[in-house]
């Protein structure tokens, strides 16, 4: 039996945009979910090591960590969800009316999410260093 497609006014196929929402959904919502995972659970407990330095920590690692603490409060992840589903249809509808579009706008998420997990690892692995080159005296 064979399927027929409804086209949209752009002459994108339903099982185009659907194949593109499947693509949208595991780029866009794999990178969201990655990030959220760090900030509700290994940014937290970074903050209990932080305790125990009793010393200022870089403005970077402030930053992650208010955000974390934000992003952990009841309003944080409530607002990313809207978000994310307007992120993922919105690149779905773009890469199923130009599929080259489409690759550059994953491709650009795909660096942002690595550029964002980069600064937030950075951010909190830099006091760490300080205190083991400041525990070693500054030895190699």
């Amino acid at each position: 039996m064979d399927i027929e497609y409804r086209t949209a006014p752009a002459g994108v196929t339903t099982k185009r945009f659907v194949q593109e929402l499947i693509t949208s959904a595991i780029v866009v919502g794999g990178g969201c979910i990655a990030c959220s995972i760090v900030l509700l659970f290994v940014v937290p407990k970074f903050r209990e090591i932080f305790k125990d330095f009793r010393t200022s920590l870089p403005t970077l690692t402030e930053r992650i960590l208010t955000l974390s603490d934000w992003y952990g409060s009841s309003w944080g992840w409530c607002l990313t969800l809207p978000l994310l589903v307007v992120m993922v249809v919105g690149v779905a509808v773009i890469s199923a009316m130009n599929p080259t579009a489409g690759r550059w706008l994953r491709r650009g998420f795909l660096l942002a999410f690595v550029l964002v997990m980069s600064v937030t690892v950075m951010a909190i692995l830099l006091p760490l260093m300080k205190l083991i080159s400041s525990v070693s005296g500054g030895a190699p």
